[in-house]
């Protein structure tokens, strides 16, 4: 096989690994905003909050302040999303030109 060929098939190969990760990933992600938007439907916005501010206390080992912060942050990311709002596509399309 020529040098060429090789670099090729490489290159293919590298670039459908690429792709099928993002798209686990991608369905991980998804997977999690489920869970909380099941969660926010059977619990309230306000009880997932806490829970989720706990939970990421807990890993961060920061205040709860600083984690209800951040899982604010982090649940209204989701429901914008699933609102059809979400700035991944802008964000990627503003790069590409």
């Amino acid at each position: 096989m020529s040098t060429t060929t090789n670099t090729y098939l490489q290159n293919l190969l590298a670039g459908i690994y690429s792709t099928m990760r993002i798209g686990r990933d991608s369905l991980r992600v998804g997977n999690d905003g489920y869970h909380l938007l099941c969660a926010i439907q059977d619990y309230g916005e306000q009880e997932v909050v806490i829970a989720l501010a706990r939970i990421i206390a807990d890993e961060e080992g920061i205040s709860f302040i600083e984690a209800s912060s951040k899982a604010a942050y982090y649940i209204q990311g989701v429901l914008h999303a699933s609102a059809g709002n979400g700035y991944g596509k802008r964000a990627r399309d503003s790069l590409a030109g």
